[in-house]
């Protein structure tokens, strides 16, 4: 859903480009990869908060569930530190559009 809605919105924005002059099309071709980067980055943060929380789960299994909470709840909180940096960056892109 995430992606999706980046691919539309850096599809309308390449195609705006078409309405701008050569060099400012060039830059903002270049302001526009920067930005996908950066949502790249941050898909590839909440990615990895996400499988971090995965293995605090799993370790249920073997660990003693008072010494795993902590840390499951420390993963949880990752996970949504992640995705409100992911959110406000699409919501920048969005702004710009």
């Amino acid at each position: 859903m995430i992606r999706a809605l980046f691919l539309v919105a850096f599809t309308t924005l390449l195609t705006g480009c078409d309405n701008y002059g050569g060099t400012q099309s060039e830059s903002r071709l270049e302001a526009i990869e920067g930005e996908f980067y950066d949502v790249q980055r941050k898909m590839s943060d909440l990615e990895s908060a996400i499988d971090n929380l995965k293995n605090e789960i799993d370790d249920f299994s073997y660990e003693n569930w008072q010494y795993n909470v902590p840390d499951v709840e420390y993963a949880a909180d990752e996970v949504e530190a992640a995705f409100e940096d992911l959110k406000r960056e699409l919501q920048d892109i969005e702004y710009e559009l």
